[in-house]
């Protein structure tokens, strides 16, 4: 039977995850078992990899930093933090999306024109199981001060000590923000 050693010094049997159309993850069969590092858009069905459809949303997000902190939300019912922003209209651009959301999430108008980018992260959503959330991520100055509105119970400001009590995206953002001097690091 053929195979391949992997990454993890398993013998592997099966078509190689690298010859796969860029997957998310690779399942691997190993000693006529399957098992998968996390992979909802792939399924062993029969011993043969099945690549399924995985869904994803767009969030255009705004980090403010100030004093070396980012501004996060906690929405209602939510027990973790994102940053402001959200899912664009139609016809709206990712500047235009997120200005219009941070405006209605912590009352801070923002222009879309002074937005810069600084980051695009695509990992799997939290919370919605199947699904990929594509954040983007951009700066801009404002000394307004944000309170809650709406949808939002909590504003608060992180260094990379909170940030387990992020979204997985948010964790990966402050770890870039960290690496840029931005942001305070772990003490």
């Amino acid at each position: 039977m053929r195979g391949w050693f992997g990454a993890d010094g398993a013998w592997s049997i099966g078509q190689r995850s690298d010859a796969l159309p860029k997957p998310r993850l690779a399942l691997f069969v190993s000693s006529g078992l399957w098992r998968g590092k996390r992979d909802p858009s792939r399924s062993l069905i029969d011993g043969k990899v099945v690549v399924v459809s995985i869904s994803e949303v767009t969030a255009a997000t705004w980090a403010c930093i100030r004093h070396r902190r980012l501004l996060v939300v906690r929405p209602h019912g939510q027990d973790v933090f994102f940053l402001p922003g959200g899912v664009p209209e139609p016809d709206e651009t990712l500047e235009e999306a997120a200005t219009r959301e941070v405006a209605e999430e912590v009352g801070i108008e923002l222009r879309p024109d002074d937005l810069t980018l600084f980051a695009e992260i695509v990992t799997a959503a939290y919370g919605r199981p199947g699904t990929d959330v594509r954040l983007v991520c951009f700066t801009g100055e404002s000394d307004a001060v944000p309170a809650p509105k709406d949808e939002i119970a909590e504003v608060a400001w992180f260094s990379a000590v909170d940030a387990d009590r992020c979204a997985p995206a948010i964790q990966q953002l402050i770890t870039r923000l960290v690496q840029a001097g931005l942001v305070l690091g772990q003490r």
